[in-house]
């Protein structure tokens, strides 16, 4: 299985619990992790023959503030089950980093997906 890694995709946003996170917003910091059907031995060297990343990115971005949240545990699985309704991946690996400003530095929230 070939995996395909999209790194740091960083995307302003008001989720959170806390006054401060819904009222001034925050960025965060989402990797993405997938595979999907294809044959590696017949496939042509053409954008056609893979998910394009680009547009994987960009419906990402337009999905990821049309409902505010409080958790990210559930922001990280409703992005994963529209992207997986989208694009069809075979496996999906999703985390979300913020900033937070007690005794660490970040908080990640990861979620995997195995479809059958």
């Amino acid at each position: 299985m070939q995996k395909i890694r999209i790194k740091s995709i960083k995307i302003f946003g008001y989720h959170g619990v806390y006054d401060k996170e819904i009222k001034d917003g925050q960025y965060f910091y989402i990797d993405l992790i997938y595979s999907f059907d294809f044959k590696i031995d017949s496939m042509e060297d053409e954008i056609i023959s893979v998910q394009d990343y680009t547009s994987i990115v960009q419906f990402l971005e337009k999905i990821f503030n049309k409902k505010r949240y409080n958790l990210m545990e559930k922001l990280v699985n409703d992005l994963i089950f529209h992207l997986n309704n989208e694009f069809d991946f075979e496996y999906i690996k999703l985390s979300i980093s913020k900033k937070i400003n007690i005794s660490c530095d970040s908080i990640t929230v990861e979620q995997e997906v195995y479809n059958d």
